[in-house]
């Protein structure tokens, strides 16, 4: 699954630029493929990262990799409610893609929709309970919602796999909001 190259929160960053800066132009005589269209897409040229992934959809319309990847492409954009659309297209074909899933409900969270962002990341820990960053990401988003404790919960079960993280700063700050200070 070649859509694991294509990760948050690495695509944040380009959420704005210019469409077509520096787009090179899929080649007319050979069919656009994955590996192409993420080619253009991660060196910055995505107008023809979305040609190629719009070349991909018209040979295959089923296609879930490309439907996910141009839905990422749509929201670093600025096109999120055609993000949305794509991601949760590409998860009606594979509803048990945690990246998928994980993204959609980033992107849910980036666009201030909180309550479909948890319920995108508790429908990811369905499949994958034990999922270190799906544990943090919801409990960053519960902290956003200011559900201190839950957010706590998460982060430390997050901890609990991978101990070695970042993460302590988030759970610091967590205990900070809830002013415990010791756990801090």
């Amino acid at each position: 699954n070649l859509s694991q190259f294509l990760r948050w929160p690495e695509f944040r960053e380009f959420a704005f630029l210019d469409f077509d800066a520096g787009a090179g132009e899929p080649s007319p005589d050979e069919p656009p493929s994955i590996e192409s269209a993420l080619k253009y897409h991660n060196a910055g040229q995505y107008g023809a990262a979305r040609r190629a992934y719009q070349g991909i959809l018209e040979m295959e319309p089923g296609h879930a990799d490309a439907t996910h990847l141009l839905g990422l492409l749509e929201h670093q954009l600025g096109r999120h409610d055609a993000a949305i659309e794509l991601i949760q297209r590409a998860l009606k074909r594979f509803p048990a893609n945690l990246l998928y899933r994980k993204n959609l409900a980033q992107i849910l969270r980036d666009t201030g929709r909180l309550r479909e962002a948890e319920q995108a990341y508790r429908t990811a820990l369905e499949s994958e309970p034990r999922d270190a960053d799906t544990l943090h990401r919801l409990g960053l988003t519960l902290a956003a919602m200011e559900q201190f404790d839950e957010a706590g919960d998460c982060i430390s079960a997050a901890l609990a796999i991978h101990p070695g993280s970042v993460m302590w700063n988030d759970l610091g700050n967590i205990r900070t909001a809830q002013q415990r200070w010791p756990e801090a």
